[in-house]
């Protein structure tokens, strides 16, 4: 599963969600050492709540939770955000976490298959970290 922000032709928008959400749905979290898991654990508990806090406050402005978004200990679910904009957490900061957040052509206008102009919005951001 991919994380960080992802952009998404409206065409194909539903079906990347739909495909995304089952696979988050369904990837194995818990300890490495004992099981076989998809994701461990994040590094600590500071790290689980910044997550978390960046998922809970992106809810709060607006993102819908498609998946995940929950935690036991430091074991965070693999989490997608759709209706995602600029000016929300999950869209401005890095995230590092798994959380995936999916980009609309009704986030920036104009996007189309053949026309780019609009991912230099993206170059905006602090970190660099998106994928197309």
């Amino acid at each position: 599963m991919t994380t960080g922000v992802i952009l998404v032709h409206e065409k194909i928008a539903a079906r990347v969600t739909e495909q995304l959400v089952a696979k988050a749905s369904h990837l194995p979290v818990g300890d490495p050492a004992t099981q076989q898991v998809a994701l461990g654990p994040l590094i600590s508990e500071r790290q689980r709540d910044r997550v978390h806090g960046i998922v809970q406050d992106s809810i709060e402005q607006g993102a819908q939770l498609a998946a995940g978004g929950s935690y036991e200990g430091n074991f965070y679910k693999p989490t997608v955000l759709t209706q995602v904009k600029p000016g929300m957490r999950c869209f401005d900061e890095e995230v590092f976490g798994p959380v995936a957040s999916i980009i609309l052509k009704t986030a920036v206008t104009r996007f189309h298959s053949h026309d780019v102009r609009e991912i230099c919005v993206f170059e905006t951001a602090r970190f660099g970290r998106w994928s197309a």
